[in-house]
């Protein structure tokens, strides 16, 4: 009987630090300003668009900002499924989707034509603050 409370509890500490541990690494992929490190992810978690399959990125950011610009591999990707799907609205010759939240203001482009996507992220929070 021991035993067996000894394996339950193994496996319960096991789950629950694993949990924890996927907790902590979405909190920390969320809070990253970095355009080096789970740039994709950052912008994922904090505007809800998805970042199709890209062939080439650029990415410039500062403590309160990040612009990513992205060339979408028109091979893999379906771009009127990627603007349906992303809730993209038609604004002269391309498409734009923007919000916000509590922490975060962004705006994004899409320019159909050469298949660029520009995501421009603004911290409403600098990471200071963030690691405090």
């Amino acid at each position: 009987m021991k035993k067996a409370f000894i394996i339950i509890g193994g496996v319960a500490l096991f789950f629950l630090t694993s949990i924890g541990g996927l907790y902590l690494l979405g909190y920390h992929i969320y809070n990253n300003v970095s355009c080096n490190t789970f740039n994709i992810d950052n912008i994922e978690l904090r505007t809800g668009l998805n970042i199709p399959e890209v062939t080439q990125t650029e990415c410039v950011c500062d403590e309160n900002s990040k612009l990513s610009q992205f060339t979408i591999d028109s091979e893999q990707v379906n771009l009127h499924d990627y603007i349906a799907q992303n809730n993209f609205v038609r604004q002269n010759d391309h498409y734009t989707a923007s919000g916000s939240n509590p922490d975060t203001r962004w705006n994004a482009n899409l320019d159909t034509s050469n298949y660029q996507l520009s995501v421009m992220i603004e911290y409403k929070i600098s990471s200071k603050e963030r690691r405090e």
